[in-house]
């Protein structure tokens, strides 16, 4: 199993002259901690973490309140103000040296590399270009998909109906990418993460069960009516 068969596509990513403060809005909505810079060709060149927002704090970049963690618990006219103050974009404040993995790595270098390094999270490239992402969450996913001791092995047309279910789940809007992941291995699929309702959750297994070749559905759905899909 490869990278290219367990990590997040669609990934919410920024331009290079992204404003900050609508980066640290992305953050806050989306509850992520992190997010890509990529430029138009969707080439990797930076990641804005928390960490580059509070750095950013420390070095005195920013008012000495948190700006940015003001949006978190005092909405109001005072923090469109200290948004509309803020004039420093991705690129100022992007770290630049972005650890990533090459789609045909095996699953194991990832999780070695994770573990190394200390990190929560890996851009996936294709010769510099951004085509996914994988989180400790996906590697915790792949090994329980099959319930085994082993990683299982993912044939092509295991991979042929992954990208079949996250095409139609893109068209028809029925979850983020972000929150749903989707494994097939073996013809079995498996789906992880979040939808916004049973109909959804069922409209999903239906997809599956109906293209040829998958064995089995196993749905590690759950329900959130708070999700902006």
């Amino acid at each position: 199993m490869f990278a290219k068969d367990i990590m997040t596509t669609n990934v919410i990513t920024v331009g290079p002259d992204t404003p900050v403060p609508e980066i640290a809005n992305l953050l806050i909505e989306r509850g992520i901690s992190g997010v890509p810079v990529v430029d138009d060709d969707d080439r990797l060149i930076g990641m804005v973490s928390e960490g580059d927002l509070t750095r950013m704090v420390r070095e005195g970049r920013s008012p000495r309140r948190c700006w940015w963690l003001e949006m978190i618990g005092k909405p109001g006219k005072s923090n469109q103000k200290m948004l509309m103050c803020r004039d420093l974009v991705a690129k100022e404040i992007m770290t630049r040296e972005v650890i990533t993995v090459e789609y045909f790595f095996s699953i194991a270098s990832v999780a070695e590399l994770l573990e190394k390094k200390h990190i929560k999270r890996v851009p996936v490239v294709d010769r510099g270009k951004m085509i996914g992402i994988i989180s400790r969450a996906n590697l915790v996913q792949a090994l329980a998909a099959r319930n085994r001791d082993a990683v299982p092995e993912v044939a092509e047309r295991d991979r042929e109906i992954r990208q079949q279910l996250l095409d139609e789940i893109e068209d028809n809007g029925w979850s983020t990418l972000k929150l749903l992941n989707v494994l097939v291995s073996d013809g079995i699929v498996t789906y992880w993460g979040l939808v916004d309702s049973e109909g959804t959750k069922e409209k999903l297994c239906q997809a599956a069960a109906c293209i040829s070749d998958v064995k089995a559905v196993e749905a590690n759905m759950g329900i959130s009516t708070l999700l902006d899909v």
